[in-house]
């Protein structure tokens, strides 16, 4: 009897994780995603099939086929399974509209479903090399030194992590509405709404996908928890004054935190790396494109535990 293994995806995230960052399914690997009416294919590399059930697990509808950047959607459904393209052709018997799906409990015929549901997302759903989606991070992403750990601060963390839910939560479905309600109005060529729709669709899922990378790879540091505080280190703000008398003030933070214009600056950077393990009253040497120049370390600041 063929075996259909199911991954259920109870959020948006594990569907994220899943489908966004892997080639395509195996022929007997499937995702059920919880709570939606909708499955929108922006971003996926690959063709699906969709079987919308409702609450009782009776089958609404079958979609075939649905290529990337493509939305399919059924208001009555209550889930949705999403299959390997081609399934539903192949084995017509699976699914049927109008007939209820018992999960591990296989009429004659019909796949065994099993269950597999880890605390994350098991490995087959993702991604199957560490260099097939690089190019996800975009021109934002900023490359770390080769072997180099992903540092964050707490606060920094927190900010992506605001921005990845904001943008999965509120911003990312706003938008799905704007393109399915400009859809529904007929020829989508000279459609202002649909095409700047599709357009930020693309950028949110390429955010969103950047962000969910750095956030999995990142080794959080509290600054505040640093006990040579009279030394700098990861997160310390530093006030120092060059050689022309001009006093700046700089926190070194994670390279997806970094604001130069703010005041924040990368560990990675030239002045952090020439001001890292100075103490106050020290002189530095940073080497810049026009000379040599010296640094003076005023004050050395971290912030206080909480």
């Amino acid at each position: 009897m063929e075996t259909l293994v199911i991954y259920r995806a109870h959020s948006f995230t594990d569907r994220l994780r899943g489908l966004l960052f892997r080639r395509r399914l195996k022929s007997y690997e499937a995702l059920w995603l919880s709570r939606c009416r909708a499955v929108h294919t922006v971003g996926l590399r690959y063709r699906l099939d969709l079987v919308f059930l409702d609450r009782h697990n009776r089958v609404l509808k079958i979609v075939h086929n649905v290529a990337p950047a493509r939305v399919a959607m059924c208001w009555r459904a209550h889930s949705v399974i999403e299959l390997n393209a081609g399934y539903c052709t192949r084995r017509p018997a699976a699914f049927t509209p109008g007939r209820s799906f018992f999960p591990g409990q296989p009429s004659k015929g019909l796949p065994l479903v099993v269950f597999n549901v880890p605390s994350t997302m098991n490995k087959a759903f993702v991604k199957e090399s560490d260099h097939d989606d690089d190019d996800d991070l975009g021109p934002e992403a900023v490359a770390l030194p080769q072997g180099s750990k992903n540092y964050m601060t707490t606060q920094g963390y927190q900010r992506l992590r605001a921005e990845l839910v904001h943008l999965m939560n509120e911003e990312r479905p706003n938008v799905v509405q704007v393109v399915s309600w400009a859809a529904s109005n007929g020829d989508r060529s000279e459609n202002g709404d649909y095409i700047y729709g599709k357009k930020r669709l693309r950028e949110i899922d390429r955010r969103i996908r950047f962000l969910t990378k750095r956030l999995e790879a990142a080794e959080v540091v509290d600054p505040a928890l640093q006990p040579n505080r009279d030394q700098v280190f990861f997160g310390a703000t530093v006030v120092y004054c060059d050689k022309a008398g001009a006093e700046q003030r700089v926190t070194i933070v994670g390279v997806d935190e970094a604001e130069p214009l703010n005041g924040m600056i990368s560990w990675i950077s030239p002045v952090a790396r020439a001001l890292l393990k100075a103490r106050e009253g020290d002189t530095i040497t940073l080497r810049t494109p026009s000379g040599i120049d010296e640094l003076d370390i005023l004050d050395v600041i971290y912030p206080d535990p909480s």
